[in-house]
C-alpha cells in the first residue's frame, strides 16, 4: 500500500485537537480517555423549571460527550496504529484498508468488506 501516512497523521491530529476543544464545552476531563458531562445549573434557584432545564442540559451534554468521546478514542487508536506501524490494516482480516476509505475516514478500523 502506498498511503501517505504523514498526511493521515496530520489529519488525525487536527481532528483530535478539534474534538477535544469541542468536548471541553460540554464536559470535564476525568482521565486520558474519559470525560464527565458538565452540570449547567447555576445553583441560585431551586424552581422546578430551572431544575428540569438543568437536567435536560445535562442529558444533552451527556449525549454529546458520549459521541465525542467515542470519536476521540477512535482517533487515538488510529494514531497508536501509526506509531505501531499497523495503520491501514483491517482489524478483521489484516488486509490493507482501501486508500479511498482511509481518505474518507482516516480512523477506519476495517476494510470495505468488513465495515459493518
Amino acid at each position: 500500500m502506498n498511503i501517505d501516512i504523514q498526511r493521515h497523521k496530520n489529519i488525525l491530529e487536527a481532528e483530535l485537537k478539534r474534538l477535544e476543544a469541542e468536548i471541553l464545552e460540554v464536559a470535564e476531563k476525568e482521565s486520558d480517555l474519559t470525560w464527565e458531562a458538565k452540570q449547567t445549573e447555576d445553583g441560585t434557584t431551586t424552581e422546578r423549571e430551572d431544575v428540569a432545564e438543568s437536567m435536560e442540559n445535562y442529558e444533552s451534554n451527556f449525549s454529546i460527550t458520549s459521541t465525542l468521546e467515542k470519536e476521540i478514542v477512535d482517533i487515538k487508536n488510529a494514531l497508536d496504529k501509526i506509531d505501531a506501524n499497523t495503520y491501514g490494516l483491517c482489524e478483521v482480516c489484516q488486509a490493507e484498508i482501501e486508500e479511498g476509505r482511509l481518505n474518507a475516514k482516516p480512523d477506519a478500523r476495517t476494510c470495505e468488506l468488513h465495515m459493518n
